[in-house]
């Protein structure tokens, strides 16, 4: 009986003429095998090509292709483990590129050869297409073992140096075969006709036999040509016969493709091999199989060839190929596992979040954190509180404006993070959409959630899949389906420490209803322990968190800031003003060049410190701005600047209050304004016009904001620079202008600004109608902004085209008029401006608000709006009518 287990050379063919030019180059020939398995119905041809057992297998009759092609190397690795190295040789259509140095011709040999990051073999129908880019090949397949790469380098240079004897060993191996010579031999040379790219074969008309100049013009080969003669490269594989000679010279130059078949690119991954492939015709439409049988001979010569040079220890040193494609699946389960987990990535990533909303969030990378030696003992209390699991479930920081909360926040989140137990976190801010409404909290916590808990990924999953609008349900369906469901389904440990959500600024939330909602919702999530779960909270002590938080009352740990013992307010406060200061002083003065200009090293002293202390008390945002102002040098020495500060204090004769903070700044800058030259405006109108728009405004470059405004964008940098240590204007002038802290607005729109207040619902009108002037302009609004085709969805937009149609100024007057309608509390009446607006450019306006992915807010907006007509039956059906 054959021993198959002596086998280490498979060698694959396509169809029965390479099955028989294989056979005919086997120097011994041994009996057929016996013991198959019953599931292998390959056929098979057993013998020797010099010292290497080989078998050689053939696809069934009639059947071609990738799949067919790895489904016999699969079965012959089954019934022959011992192999070693893989052959697919046969025919193949030539891509000849004369200017290339690629004069292919019929009868030539073309052996796979990695070229430009492929392996030899380059699968073209498996791919991406890009929209406006070229189709992408993007599968990788298997290298052929080194060994035979070894040799196919090695018989290259031998046969550069001596030619090769095809000819010859084609003609003995038909001279022991005399009735294969008809059909194997080399056919005349003038049927080796190479048409013009463009020229389509017709099998009606014959003038493709008599018209010269529709060939290829080829100088005859030498007597020191190879011929046939072999090249190097890239040999592409697909499902489809490649007939098409234009699509050929593509891939030919583009590619370097040298070579089409349709088998090579479903065994690699499968049966790693060296392809090698006689050139039969030119894979154009003049496909004919007179040269099938002589390129399918001069194919298997090379591979006897190649056979000849390997030694037989080398093969053996080789892995059993069955080892690689084992090796090689577990590899595609790996790869299918990861695109797997791609596809699931892209959909928590289609998960709406509120941007700028995480503690770490690169929009607020430069806001303070507690420094060394201050809030120790809150902060270790609020560290205990996390890593107790017998503790209150949910801990409440509650302080007045200025006090620190955001700060502390900020530091707790860090720890938390260190130490492993944040599971997310909420930074709420009035006046920047996504952050100043819950719409998107509980979809931000659960994205969040999901990066530091991998036991919530696949229920995550399940749950966004289910219901992929869940993000525009109610406040409580979203936090069942996001957290509460996919929590009872994780698998927290009972030794794992609980993780802490954290939410600062809760009531910079909108809408109060949704403030007590939030509470209650999280207190019902915290209190199932199995959900691993601790919730950290800060706000003002108004109204409505006093009432969430009522409403849960004996289920958490409150602190309130300002009834921290005042030692230890005051011992931090002056610790935050003796860092900051010292080290506002180090740097002025490794900046500045005249000793007259230094500051002294014992600045700041003991007693200013104490001033500055006494009037902070508890307002740390007072210490805050006093140091941004100290420390803007536009302005002068930073001593200077802090004398100023104290004078102004002293005049005032008030402290503890925003009006301290505040109004020797805003003093200081209108001394600053004298050279700020407006023909229409004073210093004050300035002010409240360009201030009184950013303070109620979500965050915009000072360019955007001069267009919405119609001022000069020098103008608004002017004021602002003026206001450095109220203003975050450090990230650059194309970068969005925020306030430090929102206390300064509130200051703005008290009565306690003085000269300074800003009546908010004159601003808002002011920036609505801004608005409305803006998008009723020419060109600002029309159909079809998107320049979508019919049947085509807004999903398929070119982000560059909508960026360029809604630049930020435009896209904020689309989005937020309405809101500043509404807190305008402006009344609507027929014919007014928002009136005529509505019946020029409502649809377009929709249009707009869906290319800006704001289509679940079109009917609340219109719906503020009809309830801001002005009561009486006409005006209030017209507007009505003009929105339905």
């Amino acid at each position: 009986m054959t021993d198959l287990s002596k086998y280490t050379v498979g060698w694959i063919c396509a169809i029965d003429t390479e099955y028989t030019a294989a056979r005919a180059f086997l120097d011994e020939t041994h009996e057929p095998p016996e013991a198959i398995p019953v599931h292998d119905h390959n056929a098979y041809t057993l013998g020797r090509i010099g010292k290497h057992n080989v078998v050689i297998a053939v696809l069934p009759d009639g059947e071609y292709g990738l799949s067919t092609a790895g489904v016999v190397a699969q079965r012959m690795l089954g019934s022959f483990p011992n192999v070693r190295v893989g052959l697919m040789v046969g025919i193949g259509g030539g891509a000849p590129i004369q200017r290339t140095g690629y004069d292919i011709r019929l009868g030539d040999i073309v052996v796979s050869s990695p070229r430009d990051g492929h392996t030899g073999v380059l699968q073209y129908d498996f791919g991406k297409t890009i929209q406006d880019q070229e189709f992408e090949v993007t599968r990788s397949l298997n290298l052929p073992p080194d060994v035979l790469r070894t040799a196919v380098t090695k018989l290259r240079v031998t046969f550069e140096e001596e030619g090769n004897n095809f000819p010859e060993a084609i003609d003995a191996a038909l001279a022991k075969r005399p009735r294969l010579r008809r059909k194997y031999g080399r056919p005349p040379p003038e049927t080796d006709r190479l048409f013009l790219s463009h020229v389509v074969h017709d099998p009606d008309d014959p003038i493709e036999t008599l018209a010269p100049d529709l060939l290829v013009s080829r100088p005859e080969r030498g007597e020191d040509d190879d011929n046939p003669a072999v090249f190097y490269g890239l040999i592409a594989s697909a499902n489809q016969l490649m007939k098409d000679a234009k699509v050929r010279d593509k891939y030919a130059a583009e590619k370097n493709v040298l070579c089409f078949e349709m088998e090579a690119a479903g065994l690699m991954n499968h049966f790693p091999c060296l392809v090698i492939r006689g050139i039969c015709d030119y894979s154009d439409s003049h496909k004919n199989k007179q040269w099938q049988g002589y390129a399918a001979m001069a194919a298997a010569a090379y591979a006897k060839a190649l056979l000849s040079i390997i030694l037989p220890t080398k093969v053996e040193n080789e892995k059993r190929l069955a080892e690689i494609v084992e090796s090689g699946l577990q590899n595609v389960v790996d790869a299918m596992t990861w695109m797997s987990r791609r596809v699931d990535d892209e959909v928590l990533n289609h998960l709406p979040v509120a941007k700028g909303a995480a503690y770490d969030s690169r929009d607020d990378q430069h806001e303070d954190m507690c420094l060394p030696g201050t809030r120790v003992e809150l902060l270790q209390n609020i560290t205990q509180w996390a890593q107790d699991p017998n503790d209150q479930r949910i801990y409440w920081l509650n302080g007045m404006a200025g006090t620190g909360k955001s700060t502390i926040s900020r530091t707790f989140a860090t720890t938390c993070a260190g130490r492993n137990i944040l599971g997310a976190s909420f930074f709420f801010k009035r006046g920047e959409s996504d952050r100043s409404n819950a719409s998107l909290f509980f979809s931000t916590i659960a994205r969040q959630l999901v990066d530091r808990r991998e036991d919530l990924y696949q229920p995550m999953i399940d749950a966004i899949k289910e219901d992929q609008n869940v993000s525009s349900k109610r406040m409580s369906e979203q936090c069942r389906i996001l957290l509460e469901e996919p929590l009872q389904k994780a698998q927290l440990q009972l030794h794992d420490p609980s993780q802490v959500i954290i939410i600062d600024a809760l009531d910079e939330c909108a809408d109060d209803r949704d403030v007590k909602n939030l509470v209650v919702l999280l207190s019902k999530l915290s209190e199932r322990k199995s959900f691993g779960l601790k919730i950290f909270i800060t706000s003002r002590p108004d109204v409505a968190a006093e009432f969430a938080f009522g409403s849960i009352d004996g289920f958490y740990q409150e602190i309130t800031l300002q009834e921290v013992e005042k030692d230890i307010i005051d011992e931090d406060i002056e610790t935050y003003l003796d860092i900051t200061l010292s080290s506002i002083r180090d740097q002025w003065n490794c900046s500045t060049q005249g000793k007259d200009s230094r500051i002294p090293d014992d600045w700041p002293k003991r007693e200013v410190l104490g001033i500055l202390v006494e009037h902070a008390r508890p307002l740390f945002i007072f210490a805050a701005t006093v140091c941004r102002f100290v420390q803007d040098y536009r302005r002068g020495n930073p001593q200077e600047q802090l004398g100023y500060l104290l004078q102004a204090i002293e005049d005032q004769e008030v402290g503890g209050t925003m009006y301290a903070t505040y109004f020797p700044i805003l003093q200081n800058f209108m001394k600053g304004v004298g050279g700020f030259k407006r023909q229409d405006f004073s210093h004050l109108q300035s002010f409240r016009h360009i201030v009184g728009t950013i303070i109620l405004l979500e965050p915009m470059c000072a360019k955007s904001l001069s267009q919405l405004i119609k001022v000069k964008a020098n103008d608004v940098r002017r004021i602002t620079n003026l206001l450095r240590s109220v203003f975050d204007i450090s990230r650059g002038k194309e970068q969005p202008i925020k306030l430090f802290h929102l206390s300064f607005r509130d200051f703005l729109v008290s009565l306690e600004a003085g000269e300074f207040t800003i009546n908010s619902k004159d601003a808002h009108a002011k920036i609505a109608l801004n608005c409305i002037q803006l998008l009723s302009s020419r060109r600002s609004l029309r159909y079809n902004m998107g320049t979508l085709q019919p049947g085509d969805h807004y999903s398929e937009l070119d982000r560059q085209v909508v960026d360029q149609e809604f630049p930020p100024h435009m896209r904020y007057a689309c989005v937020h008029f309405v809101r500043h309608l509404t807190e305008s509390e402006a009344r609507l009446r027929d014919g007014d401006s928002i009136h005529q607006f509505l019946q020029g450019y409502l649809l377009h306006w929709t249009e707009a608000l869906v290319i800006l992915g704001k289509a679940s807010t079109i009917l609340s907006m219109l719906e503020n709006l009809i309830g801001l007509v002005e009561v009486g039956f006409q005006s209030s059906q017209t507007y009505q009518v003009s929105v339905s």
